[in-house]
């Protein structure tokens, strides 16, 4: 892992939108151009991270821990984000990931996958909904939707 030229020069863009003396603000923008380069973060870029910034290991290690959008394991190919906040889980929220993971299971396609139950991403009207690899969201998600989606995903 090291600075190649698509990270430097996204790191060089993100620099500039943030105040220099508050370096903790920047870290969460770097994860993601390392995690889009390399598809998941490891000690190894986040000690790298730490050395750009000149901040502690330990610093950009919380940031990494406390947010669940940062791959901390080698990547899935889809990452699914289910909200599970009290209006989401009053629409059934758990039943469809639920649903979900037998469907999955069934597939056999378990590496495929990592599903996440989430906090509260502010779509409570379209609940429940999915949000996948942080780009696409499908919403008023139901069995009949689950199993499309699957397999057009498959």
């Amino acid at each position: 892992m090291f600075l190649n030229k698509y990270i430097y020069k996204n790191i060089k863009k993100e620099f500039k939108k943030f105040p220099l003396e508050n370096k903790r603000s920047i870290i969460l923008y770097i994860l993601r151009i390392f995690e889009k380069k390399y598809n998941f973060i490891n000690n190894k870029i986040l000690k790298k991270i730490s050395k750009v910034l000149k901040i502690s290991f330990i610093q950009v290690k919380e940031i990494s821990n406390f947010y669940k959008m940062c791959n901390l394991k080698k990547k899935v190919k889809y990452k699914i984000f289910i909200c599970n906040s009290i209006s989401c889980y009053l629409n059934n929220s758990l039943k469809v990931i639920n649903f979900l993971k037998k469907e999955i299971f069934k597939k056999k396609k378990k590496k495929l996958f990592y599903i996440h139950k989430s906090s509260c991403m502010g779509l409570c009207s379209f609940s429940p909904f999915f949000l996948i690899n942080n780009k696409k969201l499908f919403f008023y998600m139901n069995k009949k939707k689950i199993k499309f989606l699957i397999k057009k995903l498959i």
